[in-house]
């Protein structure tokens, strides 16, 4: 399994689990995901904690964590890619769809203005 991968199932597991904090693996995408889902609300904060190692502080509201519904769609074995005509048809869903895009990872809202497709990473809710 690849680091994003093991990295989005340790944040989903430490929501789970009501932890306050999760370490990650230190990856280029890792860091990218966690930019967005601070962007978001979907997290505190993170800080790199060394060169291997990501420190992420989960965000709750009222006991509820922010992250309700948090969903690995593409697999390294199997990728599911949206072209931009694909992503207008998904453009008013409720959560925020992660796309990996040949410009870096981008919110499904951010690659319809730049009118690209991409990988979907994760589904967010």
């Amino acid at each position: 399994m690849s680091h994003l991968h093991n990295n989005v199932s340790t944040i989903k597991n430490g929501y789970n689990a009501r932890k306050a904090s999760v370490t990650l693996f230190s990856s280029k995408k890792s860091v990218q995901l966690l930019k967005h889902l601070q962007a978001h609300g979907f997290i505190k904060s993170w800080s790199q904690k060394n060169e291997r190692e990501l420190f992420v502080q989960l965000k709750y509201v009222q006991d509820v964590p922010a992250i309700q519904n948090f969903k690995i769609i593409s697999k390294p074995s199997s990728q599911v890619r949206l072209s931009f005509l694909e992503l207008t048809k998904i453009q008013n869903t409720s959560g925020i769809v992660i796309l990996d895009t040949h410009i870096g990872f981008l919110s499904h809202h951010q690659a319809l203005n730049y009118m690209i497709g991409g990988n979907i990473v994760c589904l967010l809710r």
